[in-house]
């Protein structure tokens, strides 16, 4: 009987624990909840070239850490100087035939003012001695040769706005308005940026990979040869199952547990949440696809929650991207459910030294 007794205790006391530690269960998983397979981001640029040519010379290492513009390498530039020379020396060339194009042109424009002068006398020589013949007090000889002067002239003058015009077209408009001039100075500046492109740079300070750069390396156009890390922005991304995520708060205090600084939980606070249901890591250059679920029993949704750090990271310890680590979402409106979330970060923190 008593046997009988205790078994039944024994089984009570199971079956009350058993549901102590589900509700405790459910209700960190709501009000508290926690991530084991979080993983390290860092905002990163990629290391492109605008044009393609050999390396030249290497400014930098790999893990080298740099500053916004500053020079990484430099490729052969030799075709691109000359490009530069030659559409200087076009330039200058050009000008100078403008130059030269205003002072036939101005030279021209004075002698058809002298013509002009000489036409107008000639004119009223004309009408003179038309008038004189008409009253016989000069000769038809003396009037003929009157006409053809007056004929001449005005067929010089003409003559001469007619090569003025020619020149005019020829030089186009005047100063920097020059069509001519202004293809030129729109050429000689690409080339300018295309030789100033020779000198690959840092478009972000941060930490600089770049393993797989030599010298004598033949550099593409649109390749990614290198990537900056933005040590100073680092993001910690988990996935949190859809009925956790509605409880969250932007700023919301959090735990992080890396991987690789066991013994050590870090304070940290959410900073969003990905609106996009998603799981496990997914590069920042591919698109994430959503897999359709047909199962009777269908898999939990999950939603990407992303953390920033309070408190500095060791400069001792270098996190790369993906990066292992366990997040504890605190709630201070559930005191027990966030001290059970806090003792077991703390407890995985202290098993990363075992795994």
């Amino acid at each position: 009987m008593r046997m009988k007794l205790s078994l039944r205790l024994i089984y009570l006391g199971l079956l009350v624990l058993f549901v102590v530690v589900l509700l405790l269960t459910v209700g960190t998983a709501n009000y508290a909840p926690y991530s084991g397979r979080a993983y390290v981001e860092y905002g990163e640029a990629p290391v492109f070239s605008k044009v393609s040519a050999v390396i030249e010379e290497l400014y930098c290492r790999d893990g080298q850490q740099v500053e916004k513009g500053d020079p990484l390498f430099r490729l052969d530039d030799r075709n691109f100087r000359a490009e530069v020379e030659r559409l200087e020396a076009l330039y200058e060339t050009t000008v100078n035939k403008l130059a030269a194009l205003d002072c036939q042109i101005a030279e021209q424009e004075e002698d058809i003012r002298r013509q002009e002068k000489t036409c107008e006398k000639c004119r009223i020589d004309f009408e003179r001695d038309r008038t004189l013949l008409d009253k016989q007090a000069v000769a038809a000889k003396t009037f003929e040769n009157s006409r053809l002067q007056f004929d001449i002239a005005a067929g010089e003058l003409a003559a001469m706005r007619s090569r003025l015009n020619a020149l005019t077209r020829q030089r186009g408009r005047a100063g920097d308005d020059n069509s001519e001039l202004k293809q030129l100075r729109a050429e000689l500046a690409v080339a300018r940026n295309r030789l100033d492109d020779t000198v690959i740079r840092a478009p972000i300070a941060g930490l600089l990979s770049c393993h797989q750069l030599h010298h004598g390396q033949m550099i593409l156009t649109a390749e990614r040869y290198a990537v900056i890390h933005e040590t100073g922005n680092l993001t910690i991304n988990a996935d949190l199952m859809e009925k956790s995520v509605g409880r969250l708060q932007i700023g919301q205090k959090a735990l992080v547990a890396f991987d690789a600084i066991p013994g050590r939980v870090f304070q940290a606070s959410l900073k969003g949440v990905v609106r996009e249901l998603r799981s496990g890591y997914v590069a920042p250059n591919e698109f994430h696809e959503i897999a359709e679920d047909t199962r009777w029993i269908r898999t939990v949704g999950r939603n990407r929650i992303q953390l920033s750090l309070e408190e500095p990271m060791p400069p001792e310890v270098l996190l790369t991207s993906g990066s292992k680590a366990a997040v504890s979402l605190q709630n201070p409106a559930h005191a027990v459910f966030s001290g059970l979330s806090n003792a077991w970060i703390r407890l995985i923190s202290v098993c990363n030294y075992l795994y």
